[in-house]
């Protein structure tokens, strides 16, 4: 299986793919050591059970990042066909997945240059000006100061500003590389 690395398109449906058979293989593990023992043993009480039992913790771990990759959304095909054909060499990164306590919001695509960062989201429920300040608050954070963050729901419009950008910035543009390492870190 290749790994698609954070930020490349598909990396999503790529982790899904991943945490589903590393979630179904802990718990196959984990059945057959404690059944396989107890049922050679005779008894829970051995080593294996809790071996069985310790495993418990990384197998739900992968289940919850399992559950995770499943609620977030991916860019589609479609967006992604338009995007590329606009974003040329900005900075950008696909299927951003950005968590706070409070809300989830799904970025399809990012791309930043200067002091200016766009996103598309495709998810009909995300609260855009809630991503919008989330996302200042996380460059904030991070020192980064004075960018604009303007976040799109319509891939054409989207993919018109991608152009602006592209027209106003030169092809190397560290700024706009380091707006999108911060949110890739912070990203699922």
């Amino acid at each position: 299986m290749q790994k698609t690395a954070k930020g490349q398109f598909g990396y999503i449906q790529s982790r899904r793919r991943y945490r589903w058979i590393t979630t179904i293989l802990f718990l196959l593990v984990i059945f057959a050591m404690y059944f396989g023992a107890r049922i050679y043993f005779g008894t829970n009480r051995n080593v294996f059970s809790i071996l069985a039992a310790l495993l418990c913790l990384p197998g739900g771990n992968s289940a919850v990042n399992l559950v995770m990759f499943l609620r977030a959304k991916p860019c589609s095909d479609r967006a992604a066909e338009r995007i590329r054909s606009s974003a040329g060499d900005l900075a950008q990164a696909y299927d951003l997945y950005l968590t706070t306590y409070e809300h989830n919001y799904a970025v399809a695509h990012a791309a930043a240059a200067g002091k200016t960062l766009c996103a598309l989201t495709e998810d009909s429920a995300c609260d855009v000006p809630g991503a919008e300040r989330h996302m200042r608050g996380v460059l904030l954070n991070e020192g980064i100061h004075g960018v604009t963050v303007k976040v799109f729901t319509d891939p054409e419009r989207y993919a018109k500003r991608l152009e602006e950008m592209r027209q106003l910035t030169g092809p190397e543009d560290p700024a706009g590389e380091k707006i999108l390492r911060t949110l890739l870190s912070v990203s699922l």
